[in-house]
């Protein structure tokens, strides 16, 4: 099983330049140790890489009866981290993507970066969600009814950088169908 997979579900078309994709993403961390999963908030040509800065961070609760805390971390263009434990495979349905603009080629590249330590302006990321991030071995859940349990951002939006330890990265492409 590949470490990611994404699975188009639809684009809702909002005013343009704008647009939300809708994906279900699976991820498996074959890994011994826990790592941090940190997936696209956002897509549009051009973009920089989403591990460079961000300047807040959203925790959503999935509902289900297995423990999924996301969070959005914001920024240009921002992204979402899970930390999954060894050996987790966890499903995330009707993950929400900003789009902006024309997309880039279809079947759409998407990055995905695996780390064994990520942290936000030198900080372990707990610093600023103040949830235990770690979910829960097996998961499938969806975003639909997504709760948001805090919200955090720096004084006057100010970026910080985001750091990585022991980074992998992969693209996994996902097939959009209009």
């Amino acid at each position: 099983m590949p470490p990611v997979q994404f699975k188009f579900l639809g684009r809702h078309h909002e005013r343009p330049p704008l647009s939300t994709l809708e994906l279900d993403v699976s991820l498996h961390n074959t890994a011994d140790r826990a790592r941090w999963f940190l997936l696209p908030a956002a897509v549009a040509k051009g973009q920089r890489a989403m591990d460079t800065s961000v300047f807040g961070v959203t925790v959503l609760a999935f509902p289900g009866t297995k423990k999924v805390n996301v969070a959005r971390f914001a920024g240009a263009p921002g992204f979402y981290a899970v930390r999954l434990p060894a050996g987790a495979e966890v499903t995330l349905r009707g993950l929400k993507l900003r789009a902006t603009g024309d997309l880039p080629p279809n079947p759409l590249p998407l990055e995905v970066i695996a780390a064994d330590v990520l942290t936000i302006g030198g900080q372990p990321p707990v610093a600023w969600t103040k949830v235990d991030p770690t979910c829960d071995q097996r998961v499938d859940v969806t975003q639909k009814g997504a709760t948001r349990v805090l919200e955090y951002t720096t004084p006057d939006l100010k970026d910080v950088s985001v750091g990585l330890e022991g980074a992998e990265r992969f693209t996994a492409t996902v097939l959009i169908v209009e």
